[in-house]
């Protein structure tokens, strides 16, 4: 990957033209939804933000490393390593990926169970400001639900490199 894309990296996605690098090895196989999300997820919805688009894009294969996102969500929680939503939100790049990509995941899937299909849809073409006026809640109380909703999943599964 690194001489194709100038970069390390399991796999990637180019939107125009729609094309998906992925490695694969015994190991290691990055062949999966989550790139092809990406571009069919830009071509039919537009862009949107990136916490969006990757937490849509991992909660497309619903698990991280093979781990239930919402039960791998609650053993961050129980380390004290989530990242509070507002600065997911506003600062996604800025955490370490390995956080960052499946507690967005977990969250996108919570929001899908909550708000639906049409509500998710609504948040990736007019962000969260809009989505939770429109929804008559805010982030923060969102949030609250999906601490309450993941702290009921068990995690004694979880086995996680960090």
């Amino acid at each position: 990957m690194g001489s194709l894309v100038s970069k390390e990296m399991n796999s990637v996605a180019f939107f125009n033209p729609a094309i998906v690098c992925a490695f694969a090895s015994d190991s290691n196989n990055a062949l999966g939804p989550h790139e092809i999300f990406h571009i069919l997820s830009t071509y039919y919805l537009g862009t949107t933000s990136q916490w969006i688009s990757e937490g849509m894009a991992v909660y497309s294969e619903d698990s991280w490393w093979k781990m239930d996102l919402h039960s791998l969500n609650h053993y961050f929680q129980t380390k004290g390593l989530l990242i509070p939503t507002n600065d997911l939100v506003a600062r996604f790049n800025s955490f370490d990926d390995m956080i960052a990509y499946p507690e967005s995941g977990s969250f996108l899937k919570f929001l899908c169970q909550r708000f639906g299909k049409d509500g998710v849809k609504f948040l990736w073409q007019k962000g969260p400001d809009a989505f939770f006026s429109s929804e008559h809640t805010s982030m923060a109380a969102v949030e609250q639900e999906w601490l309450q909703s993941i702290s009921r999943t068990e995690v004694d599964a979880i086995q996680y490199p960090l």
